[in-house]
């Protein structure tokens, strides 16, 4: 039954991530989410990002996405957002963990359409260990080809904290703690139910592999082939590539063990780490970098692997006798993976 908004304050609920603290499970769990109190919006993705900020972007240009909205898509994308705010609830949820993009002034812009439907706003922000959460951004830009710059990884959150502060008031922020799914079997999504009074039995099922993390031999690979061929530009032109160099890689890796976070300390930025353990009730210990720079680490090579390279190669017809130099044998891989996938788009 609905509860008409007239009955109570109405609360539109702000989920803005952080990245890499369960955000694409969570959204996945709550698209479609109706229970007569609360609802999702429905913004044609389950990950809001792209919607708010096509919405409330004051240039509707990206250094990572270009040209993504103009004056036009920002006026449809706002409708949708003010129909998902004028709906007969008690509650309505947003997801973006891309709403950290905002500047202060966007985030003001959101919040001055949000008042026009809603009492009260509530911004929510998951936070994870540091190291770890280096580790696992570091990561994500690795899958993606992109990260050229090791010591550039984080240290941002203070800002983008500040900038929700700014923008919602101290008041509507509210700071949880990554490591708290552990009280639900490391479900992101029951925590995210629990805090937030959600039916857990509405959620849709999401499994617990959602953006699943790589071993360290396959980020390793992926780190390498990006400093030797152009993976990033290929992706983004041929989407399919990057699955096709995922699955090569785990075949090619001689084990499976998970990364470790610990190289990754060196990234960490400590004031980032203070500014978060200020706002958290449990801060989190300050990290001490590994004997083992992060370079060294995702630089690590093995005669197994480039053993099993080379046997790929040869049997595809790439090469016609094994290659002793490892960049050339990644180079070589890159080359078959491009030819792999312009076979298949002829087909």
């Amino acid at each position: 039954m609905k509860r008409p908004v007239s009955d109570s304050p109405k609360t539109c609920v702000l989920h803005a991530g952080a990245h890499k603290t369960g955000s694409t499970a969570i959204q996945w769990a709550l698209q479609g989410y109706d229970d007569g109190e609360t609802v999702y919006a429905d913004l044609d993705h389950a990950n809001h990002s792209v919607p708010l900020r096509q919405a409330f972007s004051e240039s509707g240009y990206d250094p990572k996405w270009g040209q993504f909205s103009d004056a036009d898509t920002a006026a449809q994308r706002r409708q949708q957002v003010e129909a998902a705010l004028s709906l007969d609830r008690a509650r309505v949820m947003f997801s973006a963990e891309g709403m950290l993009r905002f500047s202060t002034s966007e985030g003001r812009a959101f919040r001055d359409l949000i008042t026009r439907f809603c009492d009260r706003v509530q911004v929510v922000l998951f936070v994870r260990e540091p190291v770890a959460w280096t580790a696992s951004l570091a990561q994500q830009r690795i899958k993606r080809g992109g990260l050229t710059n090791l010591q550039v990884v984080t240290g941002t959150l203070r800002n983008t904290v500040v900038m929700l502060m700014d923008a919602f008031g101290p008041e509507a922020v509210t700071i949880w703690r990554y490591e708290d799914k552990d009280l639900f079997g490391g479900d992101i999504t029951r925590l995210f139910a629990q805090r937030l009074g959600l039916d857990e039995t509405r959620l849709n099922p999401t499994g617990m592999d959602v953006n699943a993390s790589f071993p360290e031999g396959v980020v390793q690979m992926l780190y390498q082939l990006s400093r030797v061929s152009p993976i990033f530009e290929a992706m983004r032109d041929d989407p399919p590539l990057g699955p096709l160099l995922f699955r090569t890689c785990h075949a090619l890796v001689e084990d499976h063990v998970p990364l470790d976070p610990e190289p990754f300390a060196h990234c960490v930025d400590l004031e980032d780490t203070a500014f978060v353990n200020d706002l958290i009730d449990i801060p989190y210990d300050l990290p001490s970098p590994s004997a083992l720079p992060v370079e060294d680490y995702l630089m690590t090579r093995t005669p197994k692997r480039l053993s099993n390279l080379n046997a790929l190669l040869v049997s595809e017809g790439v090469i016609a006798r094994p290659l002793t130099d490892h960049d050339d044998a990644l180079a070589a891989l890159f080359r078959w993976a491009l030819d792999t996938r312009k076979r298949a788009s002829r087909m």
